[in-house]
């Protein structure tokens, strides 16, 4: 490839007025930078990239009416949007997907019968929707998949007999099913996933051969495990996980050379480990995470600088430390943890300007105080934690937009209130706590009506949750408003906007003395519960010797299986802590 380059360079410094060496030596350049892509080097890639976009750029303006060369410079700029998300960088790649969309809208709409500009529109859209929904535009990114799937139902029924056409419809249901999802609607996403698997199952039997869409139907059947997953149907779920780590493991046996297909056995053994400790067989899961493990360092060593198998072993080695820390074996579960923090750091370091990995950071840091907490080493948890909510602080200040980066923010401060309470600092916990209900308050009105969707350290959120956690002062005047509290049931956005009013007049009333404790509530599954009920609860913070305190900890959420707009649960829970 790199030889093709070295030649067309020659070409092209030859004769600078041939335009279509200069298209070759575009192409070129694309070439190298997809590879580059491939190998992890995004830096090298983004330098390949940009030669390819201003090659396109200078032909695109010297002849506008050039609709191959106008469609070209589209193409270029999606490549740029795609590695500067891959950077981290969403308003940057959000300026290159719109760049691209606005040329290939004009050539769309120049000749609404083409039907490959038409399915370059359906590409544009759906980017689009991605850069929204990593910002956490949800309903912005509806809108785009949306426009992206009505073109494709309408290409796919003008020739049934297309694949591609085809896939590209399965692969914008899998689109909708996702956003849905995390919108809680578990019975729309359902039926898009299903659509999806239809149409996968088709294209795998029409053609056994054809490896791609075998892939395809594993990663179907693996969609639907997730959904059976959050809606509570564990067996369901595994057997859909099953179905398709049949399928990638003999697309695996069949090309042991091919590394995507190993990442993909990986992933599934992963997913496996998941569904069985959700099932509580912490043994199987153990299996299960080290066969993905096994996988994951074969494909790191073989290729050290490829960034994302790198951040593909992080991640499993951060499942081994949960799932050690759950055993028991906080020994084990820490030299898993910081081998996950290890590689996170070199990352990071290796790409400063990497917002994804610099997040990944963050979260290594919070497991490892984590640990240090369970391991009573309080001072060592406060530093990780602190270097935890540094790196959210630098992000969630970049891009005060993203609802992920801003939550994160939020969790840090909780995190460190944690720590607080528990080493007595009741007014530096209480300070924490306020900094995260303001984020929870700014969320809340960008978010009325509950549509949040979130990712914790370790997965998705499937129930919508919004977590608004705060120490509520053990105040006798303040009964009446305790309450008030307990037992909430209003139309979405009224309880939200009661509920922050009522903590706030609480803290307006409180008075040093009264000591406030924050009881942490674990987030909510729909795929456990059949009703709105709370998981198990972490122990309350030790309360300080001499004091007494009633602590009240607070969850709004909208139950997925509750239509939607409907209604809003606020759950409280009370506790009394009375000194001995």
């Amino acid at each position: 490839m790199r030889a093709s380059l070295a030649v067309r360079e020659r070409l092209a410094a030859s004769d600078p007025g041939n335009a279509l060496w200069q298209r070759d030596l575009s192409v070129s350049h694309n070439q190298i930078g997809d590879l580059l892509t491939a190998q992890g080097d995004l830096a090298g890639a983004g330098a390949a990239y940009r030669a390819d976009l201003a090659i396109a750029e200078r032909l695109a303006a010297s002849d506008p009416g050039n609709a191959g060369w106008q469609r070209d410079l589209s193409v270029s700029h999606i490549k740029i949007g795609d590695l500067l998300q891959a950077q981290g960088d969403l308003a940057g790649a959000g300026a290159a997907y719109r760049a691209s969309l606005a040329i290939i809208e004009r050539l769309a709409a120049s000749d609404p019968g083409n039907a490959d500009w038409q399915r370059d529109l359906s590409v544009s859209h759906e980017k689009i929707g991605d850069l929204l929904t990593a910002q956490g535009d949800l309903a912005g990114a509806g809108a785009a998949f949306r426009a992206s799937l009505a073109i494709r139902e309408r290409l796919a029924a003008s020739d049934p007999g297309n694949a591609g056409w085809q896939r590209d419809l399965s692969v914008s249901h899998n689109k909708i099913g996702d956003l849905l999802t995390a919108q809680g609607d578990l019975a729309g996403a359902g039926a898009a996933y299903r659509a999806s698997l239809a149409i996968a199952e088709r294209l795998a039997a029409s053609d056994p051969g054809n490896a791609g869409w075998q892939r395809d139907l594993s990663v179907s059947h693996n969609k639907i495990g997730d959904l059976l997953t959050a809606q509570g149907d564990l067996a369901g779920a595994g057997a859909a996980y099953r179905a398709s780590l049949a399928i990638i493991e003999r697309l695996a046996a069949s090309d042991p050379g091919n590394a995507d297909w190993q990442r993909d056995l990986s992933v599934s053994h992963e997913k496996i480990g998941d569904l069985l400790t959700a099932q509580g067989d912490l043994a199987g899961a153990g299996a299960a995470y080290d066969a993905s493990l096994a996988i994951a360092k074969r494909l790191a060593a073989m290729d050290p600088a490829n960034t994302e198998w790198q951040h593909d072993l992080a991640a499993s080695h951060s499942k081994i430390g949960d799932l050690l820390q759950a055993q028991g074996d906080l020994a084990g579960a820490g030299a898993a943890v910081r081998a996950s923090l290890a590689i996170a750091e070199r990352l990071a370091a290796s790409d400063p300007g990497n917002a994804g990995w610099q997040r990944d950071l963050s979260v290594s840091h919070n497991k490892i105080g984590d640990l240090l907490t369970a391991q009573g080493d309080l001072a060592g948890a406060g530093a990780a934690y602190r270097a935890s909510l540094a790196i959210a602080e630098r992000l969630a200040a970049s891009d005060p937009g993203n609802a992920l980066w801003q939550r994160d923010l939020s969790v840090s401060h909780n995190k460190i209130g944690d720590l607080l309470t528990a080493q007595g600092d009741l007014s530096g916990a209480g300070a924490a706590y306020r900094a995260s209900l303001a984020i929870a308050e700014r969320l809340a009105r960008l978010d009325p009506e509950g549509s949040e969707s979130e990712c914790e350290e370790e997965g998705p959120l499937y129930s919508i949750e919004y977590r608004a956690s705060i120490v509520l002062p053990a105040c006798r005047s303040c009964e009446s408003d305790h309450r008030d509290l307990e037992d909430v049931d209003l139309p979405g956005r009224n309880a939200r906007e009661g509920l922050f009013g009522r903590l706030r007049r609480l803290f307006s009333r409180a008075t040093p003395s009264e000591v406030p404790i924050f009881i942490p509530i674990r987030r909510v599954r729909a795929a456990l519960f059949d009703r709105l009920r709370m998981l198990p609860r972490r122990p309350a913070p030790p309360v300080p010797e001499g004091h007494a305190a009633k602590a009240v900890c607070c969850s709004v959420y909208a139950h997925p299986r509750v239509p939607r707009g409907q209604t809003s649960m606020v759950h409280m829970i009370s506790h009394n802590v009375q000194q001995t």
